[in-house]
């Protein structure tokens, strides 16, 4: 047996998990990326369709648990100068392509979006259709946000605008846990009802593990949650910090995490939820989700605009600016440099996607979707699925984590609970490397 997949069986009798979730795959190794030394152009230029994910990275204040590319900013100016590049960002990669693509999803994240005033994104929709960008029919555009800087006026104008989907960062309802993480009381359930009024649809991302986090603490804000019904709730376990530094301070252990997927997963079963992800359930008879990680996973190709946005598509991933070491550390010069340079003269950080890394990301997206299916691997590769990575399906069938159904591979509970595990098995040889040195970076 592979020694990577000795240590699996360990990780899974022992309650280890690897310290991020693979949700995030795979720009949770970006900071260990190389330098790209071409004209990424040819990448996109026969492509019809895409994801378009916008990133802003400004907040009021920085989170302690936060990991994301973002910086505490408070200059209007500066921000609005930075909406002005994006759009002049938007404009050049337009000429990538042969012909002016059809948008399938779009998504705003951060940092903190609605740090930002509509009218900024108002500029930006009107310059993608100048762009002779059009939207698929049945796009929900998404954008995250902080509910504590939201108001009415704010999210009536976002829906003018044309957002359909919010993405609330909670965290949690804790009053204590709030305060702990820099977070102000706001009114969820006002904020819950002016979505229905405004037809808003909304996510709310809670995170699992947070210090002095108890399971009865999570699980009173999950039912608060749902309460309210919002379309999809996205559950993320802490991720950031050593075994060593849960055990030091007040933190749940891993394995008091696990016990807790399995009583919330029962929970929002029980309460008209499916999972969407190990990580995302969502409402049964509702259509709204986070469409460009559905899209992403289904194979459509992901196009990452502003300083701290990544671009996936088939052959590349990449992004402009980021350096081979921790990204947040030199996030303020690196927004500087994309407000201050041509775009011809950015850097790209990245790593070639060869055939190997192909079956390797279908087979994870397959997992995260819970649709790994042989005979589309034997369509997409030549090959057979169980012949390229016998002694991974075969440990996975032996653990109980997945069965099989016809030529389809679908995950148990045990399976969607340690999924994140699950999938670093199928990374090649060299991201698993580029894994284990993100994590050495990150010191987790």
């Amino acid at each position: 047996m592979k020694e990577r997949l000795k240590m699996f069986e360990y990780q899974l009798t022992n309650y280890d998990w690897p310290g991020t979730s693979m949700a995030k795959f795979p720009s949770n190794f970006f900071s260990v990326f190389s330098n790209i030394n071409e004209d990424v152009k040819k990448y996109w230029k026969n492509k019809t369709e895409i994801n378009l994910y916008i990133h802003i990275p400004f907040c009021k204040q920085r989170c302690p648990f936060c990991q994301f590319f973002s910086i505490q900013e408070n200059d209007l100016v500066i921000m609005q100068e930075y909406m002005k590049k994006l759009r002049e960002e938007i404009s050049f990669v337009n000429k990538y392509f042969e012909k002016t693509p059809v948008i399938k999803s779009i998504a705003f994240g951060g940092g903190t979006p609605n740090y930002i005033p509509v009218s900024e994104y108002g500029k930006l929709f009107d310059h993608l259709k100048r762009e002779g960008f059009e939207f698929d029919l049945d796009i929900e555009p998404s954008m995250e946000v902080n509910p504590e800087l939201l108001d009415w006026q704010y999210m009536e104008e976002l829906k003018a605008i044309g957002i359909k989907r919010l993405s609330i960062g909670l965290q949690s309802l804790d009053e204590k846990i709030r305060v702990n993480n820099k977070r102000n009381h706001f009114d969820f359930y006002k904020f819950a009802s002016d979505c229905k009024k405004l037809d808003l649809n909304f996510n709310t991302d809670i995170i699992v593990g947070l210090e002095e986090q108890t399971e009865q603490s999570f699980m009173t804000t999950l039912e608060k949650i749902v309460e309210v019904s919002p379309e999809s709730i996205s559950i993320y376990p802490l991720s950031g910090l050593r075994k060593e530094q849960l055990e030091a301070k007040n933190y749940m252990s891993y394995k008091q995490r696990y016990d807790l997927f399995d009583q919330y997963y029962k929970y929002l079963l029980e309460h008209d939820y499916q999972c969407e992800s190990h990580i995302k359930f969502v409402k049964k008879g509702k259509n709204s989700t986070h469409q460009l990680k559905i899209y992403e996973y289904s194979g459509v190709d992901t196009l990452g605009v502003g300083c701290g946005a990544v671009s996936y598509n088939n052959d590349i991933c990449y992004s402009i600016g980021y350096k081979n070491k921790n990204g947040n550390s030199n996030a303020k010069t690196l927004i500087e440099m994309y407000l201050s340079n041509a775009f011809d003269s950015f850097k790209y950080y990245g790593t070639y996607i060869n055939n190997d890394e192909k079956k390797s990301r279908y087979i994870i997206f397959s997992l995260l979707l819970n649709k790994l299916d042989s005979d589309v691997y034997f369509e997409k590769f030549g090959s057979e699925l169980e012949h390229d990575f016998r002694e991974e399906i075969e440990c996975l069938i032996t653990n109980k984590l997945v069965y099989r159904e016809e030529k389809k591979f679908l995950l148990t509970e045990a399976g969607i609970r340690f999924l994140d595990l699950i999938c670093l098995q199928f990374l090649t040889d060299s991201s698993y490397k580029r894994f284990q040195n993100y994590r050495k970076v990150k010191q987790f």
